[in-house]
């Protein structure tokens, strides 16, 4: 009966913090760390900043910035600014390793300020969590790697830990705006268009 009690145990052990993870990803202009942890994942930079922090709910597959007060934009609250994830990304059998994960290429374009910009990522499919650094996400496996034309959004994992995450990381419950409206916010505010 104790051995039996015994592989219980381990079993719930292993699946319970099987599915965390830390990633670290170096940028030029930031560093990340990702945690993951069952079903949502935390994207913060290592040195507090004014970049907001990304969460993302992989339950309901959904993924916000929180943003904290700001009286520039007229928010008297933290808000949480979903973001709509829907880029279309063409996945192709071209891999590569990165830090012993075979990883596969995919690209897409975004418009962002009224330009266009390619960006490619690398996916790892051993790590089937829809994450990476900044926003980007929607496909079926970890971003190790992203880099854009232009646009300044290149970052690689240089470090991916399993590890007991001591706490729950759970999304904010703040007031929830759709990007459009932050948008919309942003540009009567400040007169900037994103």
């Amino acid at each position: 009966m104790k051995k039996y009690l015994s592989i219980i145990f381990l079993m719930f052990t292993y699946f319970l913090f099987a599915q965390n993870l830390a990633i670290e990803y170096k940028g030029p202009n930031f560093n990340y760390n990702l945690e993951l942890k069952v079903s949502v994942a935390k994207l913060q930079t290592v040195k507090k900043t004014h970049v907001p922090i990304l969460y993302f709910d992989l339950k309901n597959k959904k993924h916000y910035f929180e943003m904290d007060k700001n009286v520039v934009l007229g928010l008297k609250s933290p808000h949480l600014i979903e973001i709509s994830n829907n880029h279309k990304w063409e996945i192709t059998t071209e891999s590569r390793d990165i830090l012993g994960y075979k990883c596969f290429k995919a690209t897409t374009t975004i418009t962002f300020s009224n330009k266009l910009y390619h960006i490619t990522a690398w996916y790892t499919p051993n790590l089937p969590y829809s994450v990476g650094p900044t926003s980007y996400a929607n496909l079926p496996g970890v971003i190790l790697k992203i880099t854009s034309s232009d646009f300044k959004d290149n970052y690689h994992a240089v470090s991916i830990k399993k590890k007991v995450v001591q706490k729950n990381i759970e999304v904010p419950s703040h007031s929830i705006i759709t990007y459009q409206k932050f948008t919309e916010i942003v540009k009567a505010n400040t007169g900037i268009k994103l």
